[in-house]
């Protein structure tokens, strides 16, 4: 039913800096992986493991903008294991690498702009 699938959701909100593999949320939630897996994405509409990297990179995008710590430890940080697969993919949500919206975060704040936020998956300003 949907509520376990909103259970796995959850649970992959909760525990996205951790090591998650599809076959150890079956095995926490008592499916088959194949199963789960077509399970997940008929009802959320992207795979399992398309949907942590949503959770993971919109995490890093929080940090790029509100921290100073260095990009490579904020991979490491977010459960970002394989940082060539993490630029792509960010890249593709928000339109620029990660290492260049922490320059247009520096820009901004040489600039003495606040409160100018990126709008997210669209490069847009807002």
């Amino acid at each position: 039913n949907d509520n376990q699938v909103k259970q796995i959701i959850i649970y992959i909100n909760n525990h996205y800096q951790e090591k998650i593999t599809v076959k150890g949320l079956a095995h926490h939630f008592g499916y088959n992986p194949d199963y789960l897996s077509r399970r997940f994405k008929g009802q959320v509409g992207i795979s399992i493991v398309d949907y942590m990297y949503v959770v993971r990179l919109n995490k890093l995008y929080d940090d790029l903008l509100h921290t100073n710590t260095a990009i490579r430890q904020l991979f490491i940080k977010n459960g970002l294991h394989n940082p060539r697969t993490a630029r792509r993919i960010f890249q593709q949500m928000f339109g620029k690498l990660p290492n260049e919206l922490r320059q247009e975060r520096w820009m901004w704040l040489s600039a003495g702009i606040n409160g100018v936020h990126q709008k997210r998956s669209s490069g847009a300003v807002t």
